[in-house]
């Protein structure tokens, strides 16, 4: 993977959120589809992050590993987006 260097700018939630509402009005009224919406902004500050260990307790087990569970979503994508198989050493 290549090195990446950090944005040299930054826009405060502040300051996004109210440029997104009015993306969001333009985009109803257009139906273009901005690059900057409500939704995005939320979706890009929210930690996504999440702890099992309260449902493990109660015993949930994966029937499914992660790596196999990410591994079949690729196969499927590849094979039914863009008819490509995976390839056999994936």
């Amino acid at each position: 993977m290549p090195d990446r260097t950090p944005p040299l700018r930054h826009i405060l939630i502040s300051v996004a959120s109210p440029i997104a509402t009015v993306s969001d009005f333009a985009a109803d009224l257009t139906g273009i589809d901005f690059p900057i919406t409500a939704a995005r902004i939320e979706k890009f500050n929210r930690s996504t992050n999440f702890d099992a260990s309260k449902i493990r307790e109660e015993g949930f087990e994966q029937l499914v590993s992660n790596e196999e569970a990410l591994r079949t979503t690729v196969e499927w994508h590849l094979r039914s987006e863009y008819n490509v198989p995976l390839p056999a050493d994936a």
